[in-house]
């Protein structure tokens, strides 16, 4: 796509993730059975400017409102949860990219092209050695749930950069893809297969530190990019915002099951009855309440993240009460419609097929509502104790 494209509008990006529905429909069970998402996948929402939403305008990006990635990915990943999943996590990150140094974002973005690039901040890392050498970080380690590194440009991975004076502090560090080994037999899983999370690993590769940031800073919206970008979204709660994109991914997946469960309602006769499935009262019930639920949630994270751009515009700084809400708001809405689901899913009787797509949006959404960002207990908890203004606990992601 040429980087002198006219920014499309909310609506042409929403009817182009609806284009492509029929084909990622076709190609899910491929993905699920390849363990990672299509080469052609990824080719057709890249051509549909799907990784640009998000984009610094300063990098030919389209830097749009966040709601325009979280309309688009409901469309995608109710599709297809793995190619949702992908679009929900990295169509994030261009924006997070934005925020290191200029140099690192010319080498990212050059020649105004798009990225892809899986962020693992989770505390993923396994036996990750890090040592600080002339302007550079050696780096070795494992990392789990590198989520489409098949599909990646770049890979950011938090390490523990030792300070001057003995001290440490976590930074991301963006890794060209090719400097990694993919363990290809590590993603044996029940659920988001498609997803293609796998591990991966760094030997002795070395980064420049213009390629990193501080965790720490970024969290509280200090970073290097900022001499360049500066709008509204950079002004927004980091955390907040992969959060809610985390649990789009969840309830884009609760559409795709809702529309599986009525396309599946519209020919089965139920066995017990010999009444069709459609016409059955107690299935209409079922039916609407489900699939008001799973709206319900989706409108929660909608509300929120115009809440946060409409204070972000306006220059107010946000209070740790609203980062928790924020926090539990998305652990919320992916329990909302994982329960919608269930709800759903029992409707259905005998008839949910071993390989169909019920069955595949059901065990895919489970996986992902495990997300350590949706954990339920853990964003009531810190939003409990913001309410009460108790002191969080160290390292909170708020």
């Amino acid at each position: 796509m040429s980087k002198t494209t006219t920014p499309p509008t909310l609506p042409e990006l929403v009817d182009r993730a609806r284009a492509l529905a029929p084909l990622l429909r076709a190609w899910a069970p491929r993905h699920e059975a390849s363990r990672r998402v299509s080469d052609e996948a990824i080719a057709a929402m890249r051509e549909a400017g799907l990784f640009r939403i998000m984009q610094p305008a300063a990098c030919e990006g389209w830097d749009m409102h966040p709601r325009a990635l979280f309309e688009v990915a409901r469309e995608i990943a109710r599709a297809d949860t793995a190619s949702g999943w992908i679009l929900c996590l990295a169509g994030v990150h261009p924006w997070l990219l934005g925020m290191f140094e200029p140099r690192f974002q010319d080498e990212v973005f050059a020649q105004g092209r798009d990225a892809v690039v899986p962020v693992l901040s989770g505390g993923v890392g396994r036996g990750v050695q890090v040592a600080l050498e002339d302007g550079t970080i050696r780096l070795s380690g494992r990392w789990l749930y590198a989520s489409g590194v098949d599909v990646a440009d770049w890979l950011c991975v938090m390490v523990p950069v030792p300070g001057a004076h003995g001290e440490i502090e976590q930074r991301l560090a963006a890794v060209p893809r090719s400097a990694f080994a993919v363990d290809e037999a590590s993603w044996q899983v029940s659920s988001m297969r498609g997803t293609g999370s796998k591990d991966v690993t760094l030997t002795d590769e070395r980064v420049p530190l213009y390629r990193t940031i501080s965790w720490p800073d970024a969290q509280r919206g200090i970073y290097p990019g900022a001499v360049r970008n500066d709008g509204p979204m950079y002004r927004m709660p980091l955390n907040a915002v992969f959060a809610l994109c985390t649990a789009m991914g969840v309830v884009g997946g609760a559409f795709g099951l809702l529309d599986a469960v009525v396309e599946l309602g519209r020919k089965r006769i139920a066995n017990a009855t010999s009444v069709a499935q459609a016409d059955d009262r107690y299935n209409q019930i079922e039916l609407g309440q489900g699939a008001a639920q799973i709206h319900m949630a989706y409108r929660l994270i909608l509300s929120d993240v115009e809440e946060m751009h409409d204070q972000a515009t306006r220059g107010q700084p946000f209070t740790v009460e609203q980062r928790a809400r924020y926090r539990a708001d998305a652990a919320l809405a992916s329990r909302m419609a994982l329960a919608a689901s269930t709800r759903l899913v029992a409707t259905c009787g005998g008839a949910i097929l071993p390989h169909g797509p019920v069955q595949r949006f059901f065990h895919d959404m489970h996986g992902m509502a495990s997300h350590f960002l949706l954990q339920a207990e853990v964003g009531g908890e810190l939003y409990g104790k913001a309410l009460y203004g108790l002191e969080l606990p160290p390292n909170t992601r708020l």
